[in-house]
């Protein structure tokens, strides 16, 4: 039977200890913007941060009748890492 759902290579990874502001205002988020576009990009070439790897080459199918279910845990930040 063909799959309703496929999923291939699905990989999620987080900079763990890279410094940021979590809440810039408006005009801080847009300034940021336009003076360094790409500075995201530069911080992960630059190993701002080690990877922590959530979901790595992760592929599925999921066919006609099937049930698809996800799980998550949420952890208070004052006790991460």
């Amino acid at each position: 039977m063909r799959p309703i759902v496929s999923v291939r290579n699905l990989s999620k990874c987080y900079y763990v200890g890279r410094p940021r502001n979590n809440s810039p205002t408006l005009r801080e988020a847009f300034v940021g913007a336009i003076s360094s576009p790409l500075a995201h990009l530069r911080d992960r070439r630059n190993g701002a941060g080690d990877p922590l790897w959530v979901l790595k080459d992760i592929s599925f199918d999921v066919a006609p009748g099937e049930v698809l279910a996800s799980s998550a845990v949420t952890v208070p930040a004052n006790q991460r890492f």
